[in-house]
């Protein structure tokens, strides 16, 4: 590589000499490295579900996904090449064992309350949008009054 910046490998008189380049010694498991994007928004979500082989939603709620999401997905799925196979979706979900239902909410109430309240400014916090899209509008908004008081 011969960059403005950056040459590979490094000239001789720019070093010791001693340096050569690298090369894979690993055969790739596949011809292609799938791609996993974390997207939010109902664009970039759309343009997930026609290009990207994964898909990482944030707080999914399966009861209210088609509503938020369903739109943009069947819209970048119409345009998905077959080749890619299925969207995969990739959620995650926090889980905590024991007795104590309140103490285990006490847990994940400020990983909440920093991405809807604090993630982003006041009118432009993505995680804030998701929410009110979710139907959580007041209570995000209340969360975001807290969170930059």
């Amino acid at each position: 590589y011969d960059g403005k910046y950056y040459q590979l490998p490094l000239p001789a008189d720019r070093g010791t000499g001693l340096g050569k380049s690298l090369h894979l010694i690993n055969h790739p498991v596949r011809e292609r490295i799938p791609i996993t994007i974390a997207a939010l928004g109902p664009k970039n979500v759309e343009l997930t579900a026609e290009i990207a082989e994964g898909w990482q939603p944030v707080f999914y709620l399966p009861e209210k996904a088609d509503d938020v999401w369903g739109d943009a997905l069947r819209a970048g799925a119409a345009k998905r090449d077959p080749s890619l196979g299925p969207l995969d979706v990739m959620v995650s979900a926090s889980l905590a064992i024991g007795d104590d239902v309140d103490d285990r909410l006490a847990w994940a109430k400020p990983q909440l309350a920093l991405y809807i309240g604090g993630m982003g400014a006041r009118g432009q916090n993505f995680y804030h949008k998701l929410a009110t899209r979710y139907g959580y509008g007041e209570v995000a908004d209340h969360i975001q009054d807290l969170f930059l008081a």
